[in-house]
């Protein structure tokens, strides 16, 4: 089990200062940190550059977020995720592996069919984040989740800037169907329901939990759905 660290690293120049948007689907602004003034809890605040190029003083409020650059994004999550299921007295099993960019090539280093990985695909409604999941063998279809939550709204897929500004412990493509910032809705495909075990990421691209489909069922409290396109 990954130990948990008592602090986290201060802010450095070359870290990305990720302001969130205040609306559902408002991008994020994003600034490259140039300069550190003052001390943690003292009135600490960044010169940053802003994607336009422009350069400016901000002092960081509640909502906003310092990504480290190279930092092992995710660690720290996957400790609250294994403690979580640990309290919880969920069998589970830790699987490092290789680094893995996509849910087939998670499948192909942990040793499982595609179809026994769940894949987390976030996406945008006006009634705020769902977490699809479907299995890795699978492409989520867009409409029939619209036609399983039921919303008005037609639903689209986070965009990377909206992802790490609402989920700034996880790496990004990393995010599990459970853990992090609550709210969200949880819709499952029933091709995935029907499994025994399934294996997910649980915040960093580089280790994976196996665990029973029940429990994955019953921690997000997720929808059992058609979801996958044919």
């Amino acid at each position: 089990m990954v130990k948990q660290v008592a602090t986290p690293p201060r802010a450095a120049p070359g870290d990305v200062l990720v302001i969130a948007g205040h609306h559902v689907g408002e991008a994020p602004q994003l600034a490259e940190i140039l300069e550190v003034i003052g001390e943690p809890g003292r009135g600490e605040h960044f010169r940053v550059r802003w994607e336009s190029g422009r350069e400016t003083t901000i002092y960081p409020g509640s909502d906003a977020v310092v990504r480290h650059a190279g930092s092992a994004k995710g660690e720290a999550m996957i400790t609250a995720f294994v403690d979580e299921l640990s309290a919880k007295h969920v069998d589970y099993t830790v699987v490092p592996h290789p680094r893995t960019e996509t849910a087939r090539a998670e499948a192909k280093a942990v040793g499982v069919a595609p179809h026994e990985v769940a894949k987390t695909v976030v996406v945008v409604t006006d009634d705020g984040f769902i977490r699809a999941v479907v299995p890795a063998s699978q492409r989520l279809d867009l409409h029939k989740l619209r036609m399983a939550v039921g919303t008005v709204d037609k639903p689209r897929l986070a965009t990377e800037a909206e992802l790490s500004a609402a989920y700034p412990g996880f790496e990004l493509g990393a995010v599990p169907p459970f853990g992090g910032p609550s709210g969200d809705r949880v819709v499952v495909d029933n091709r995935l329901a029907w499994e025994d075990e399934v294996v997910l990421e649980a915040g960093t691209h580089s280790q994976s939990i196996k665990l029973h489909t029940r429990d994955l069922l019953e921690l997000s409290g997720a929808d059992v759905a058609d979801i996958s396109a044919d």
